[in-house]
């Protein structure tokens, strides 16, 4: 696990494959906490308990909560369109 001193941000990643959750987690594990959430439901859950700084998800699954791409949240929480 990471020391909470040098952890830089939360991750949540979305995929209902076990093998990319699972490999985007041990990619991400030493500079990130890393949430991983199979559902939609799952993800949501997280969302609502958790500060999440990015949510990694399958390109065929829509956004948890919004239209793909349609917001993100800047640094200290205030929401923003999304950059395309």
């Amino acid at each position: 696990m990471v020391d909470q001193a040098q952890v830089k941000g939360t991750v949540l990643v979305v995929d209902d494959d076990e093998a990319v959750r699972s490999g985007l987690y041990w990619a991400l594990i030493s500079d990130y906490q890393v949430l991983q959430a199979s559902s939609r439901e799952e993800a949501s859950a997280f969302i609502s308990a958790e500060a999440i700084d990015v949510v990694v998800s399958d390109l065929h699954r829509k956004a948890v909560g919004l239209s793909r791409g349609s917001a993100h949240r800047e640094p200290g929480g205030a929401h923003a369109p999304a950059r395309k």
